[in-house]
């Protein structure tokens, strides 16, 4: 059994395996797209991959009001990351 220490390295790396291809790819594509529309994809990709797997092992309870809330405020900050990111790719070089 992996201690809960462990885990959370392990779990840390694959988070940083999973958001590093977002840069060269997001260089490579995001000239002919606008950066917002990169983030709505990768958002929409990622609810189609992960929201499957989630629902089956955690089901899909409706959020609460305030947790709505919370949950927004998360994803703006993402949204936010992820939209900049791509802006800032489009007008700088490697």
């Amino acid at each position: 059994m992996i201690d809960s220490t462990r885990r959370a390295h392990i779990l840390m790396l694959l988070a940083t395996v999973l958001v590093a291809p977002s840069f060269p790819v997001g260089a490579a594509i995001t000239h002919g797209l606008d950066s917002i529309i990169l983030t709505l994809l990768r958002f929409a990709l990622a609810a189609l991959l992960f929201g499957p797997i989630v629902a089956w092992r955690y089901g899909l309870p409706l959020p609460g009001w305030r947790d709505l809330v919370r949950y927004g405020a998360i994803s703006a900050c993402l949204v936010g990351f992820f939209w900049g990111m791509f802006a800032a790719l489009r007008h700088t070089s490697a």
